[in-house]
């Protein structure tokens, strides 16, 4: 093989190498949704509807009424401690997929 048809070889493979890589789909990235008064999502259950598996989401302190259903697998629940103040849930929590996290919530019935 001469010099010339290696080189040709090179770039085609490269080229090739560069293609493959740009159609590859981007690094998953968990989002962060944050529930309270003022914030995109007034209720825990809003947050939890918008989010995708693994995502986070972040509990203003404050009172919710609601019975929270998280039946999507990998989500982090958590409250937001302001000045020793932790978001409560006046009802209760139903889980029903693997690998949930709640911290820093109160609950009561």
């Amino acid at each position: 093989m001469n010099f010339n048809f290696q080189l040709h070889r090179f770039w085609k493979l490269l080229a090739a190498v560069i293609v493959v890589s740009l159609k590859a789909e981007p690094s998953v990235r968990a989002a962060v949704l944050e529930a309270g008064a003022g914030k995109p999502y007034s209720t825990i259950n809003s947050a939890i509807a918008a989010s995708a598996a693994g995502d986070v989401i972040m509990v203003q302190p404050g009172v919710y009424a609601e019975v929270v259903d998280c039946s999507k697998r990998g989500l982090s629940v958590i409250g937001v401690v302001n000045s020793g103040v932790r978001p409560v849930i006046q009802g209760k929590i139903t889980a029903s997929a693997a690998d949930l996290t709640f911290a820093n919530l109160d609950v009561t019935r």
